[in-house]
């Protein structure tokens, strides 16, 4: 491979220069809409070039692991091939290409491209913080009022009697407590524009107010964010379209299991797959002519999901998990985080614990920690440890008795954790 390894964490990965990771390099890609075959086929090059995990990051995009140097490039060609590409910097979450690829009458299409190509070129000529966030949203897909973001593009649909092709542009923070701060026209993007939109909301020669932390989606699910079978309709759109929606863990997902769950939405008839923010997976498909879904319209996509211990709701035990790689993976791993996850998963559908989030950590870089985690269990080479808040609970456990340690910890804390629910 001809290109520099980065091991510099505070860089974001993408597909043109890989990061050195405990466990191989590691690539990311965008979070773009594209058919079921294009992302079977990232599972099979996945599996054949890296260790076979992938993972959907709290932003959306996602993160190939385990890839070698002599594997780096036939990889990389592969996928780009099928359509995936680096994330793109300043960060961008949209639908656009989502509604392009389902109704190709759509401008979508069209004002992505711009839209790419001027991030790029503004990328060039200012700094930006490396996870600043730009959202475009066209009202197809979930939770994307409920995103935090530095600056927002929302459709104006038909109102004000303007064209389909005008936005609202508005401040950082959730849809509801961001303020408007104009109108875009995005059929008349040039140079200027950019550079215009950042001077209003207010931000320096740094692209971020002075101050203000990059706008961060969390790891959690809003509980106004639904998943299962949802129907979106958009003036943008000829034709609505009926999504389902899957929740994962915050951590490394295995090629099998992603293509177990493409091989169900295909016989739902699912067309789509788009990585959402919040380590989420949504397919879609054309609506049918009913008013509604019919219930049994994912079915064979919700019985897999449910049979895998995926989550169909937003109350599912395994959203309130996360784990690092782990060993045998990663080589600074005291031991197999993916075991104790799983272990820790059948309690807590078995018994419905506390609902504090928990983070498995095979080391003390506790790498993968969603913002927020109040219990962590860290592995050290004398045995794990049980962290509440930072603090130590529980010492030189082995693996075989965190389960019943933390479980013990966890029912102490029940009062406490209905106080910060």
């Amino acid at each position: 491979m001809g290109q520099a390894i980065e091991n510099k964490r505070r860089r974001c990965p993408g597909l043109e220069i890989p990061m050195q990771t405990g466990d191989g390099l590691l690539a990311r890609t965008g979070s773009e809409a594209l058919p079921l075959s294009s992302w079977r086929e990232l599972c099979t090059t996945a599996s054949r070039c890296g260790n076979e995990l992938l993972e959907i990051t709290s932003r959306g995009c996602v993160q190939i692991r385990g890839l070698r140097e002599e594997t780096w490039d036939r990889f990389t060609t592969k996928i780009r091939r099928c359509g995936f590409r680096s994330p793109l910097a300043p960060v961008l979450h949209q639908n656009l290409d989502l509604v392009a690829l389902a109704d190709p009458t759509s401008r979508c299409a069209e004002w992505l491209t711009r839209l790419t190509a001027l991030l790029e070129r503004v990328r060039a000529q200012r700094a930006f913080h490396p996870k600043f966030s730009l959202s475009v949203d066209v009202g197809v897909g979930p939770g994307f009022d409920l995103l935090p973001t530095d600056l927002r593009l929302r459709s104006m649909g038909t109102s004000e009697g303007r064209d389909l092709s005008w936005f609202e542009l508005r401040s950082a923070g959730e849809l509801a407590a961001s303020a408007r701060l104009g109108v875009v026209d995005l059929q008349e993007l040039d140079d200027r524009l950019p550079a215009a939109l950042l001077e209003r909301a207010g931000f320096g020669p740094e692209a971020r107010p002075s101050g203000t932390p990059a706008a961060d989606p969390g790891s959690e699910l809003p509980e106004a964010v639904r998943l299962g079978p949802i129907r979106f309709e958009s003036p943008h759109l000829a034709r609505a379209l009926d999504g389902c929606g899957v929740g994962l863990a915050a951590s490394p997902l295995h090629a099998d299991t992603l293509l177990e769950l493409l091989a169900a939405a295909a016989r739902d008839g699912a067309l789509l797959l788009k990585p959402y923010p919040k380590h989420t997976l949504w397919f879609f498909r054309q609506a049918a002519t009913a008013a509604e879904p019919s219930g049994d319209a994912w079915a064979n996509l919700l019985a897999r999901a449910a049979s895998l211990g995926l989550a169909t709701t937003t109350d599912a035990p395994i959203l309130r998990l996360s784990a690092c790689v782990g060993a045998p993976h990663c080589a600074s791993a005291e031991f197999d985080t993916q075991n104790l996850l799983a272990h820790l998963l059948c309690a807590r559908q078995r018994a419905g614990s506390c609902d504090l989030p928990v983070h498995i950590a095979g080391c003390a870089k506790r790498c993968g920690r969603p913002q927020g985690t109040r219990v962590e269990i860290t592995g050290t080479s004398a045995g794990c440890e049980i962290h509440l808040d930072g603090r130590s609970a529980r010492r030189a456990l082995s693996p075989a008795a965190v389960e019943r340690e933390l479980s013990e910890l966890l029912d102490a804390l029940d009062p406490e954790a209905d106080a910060h629910a």
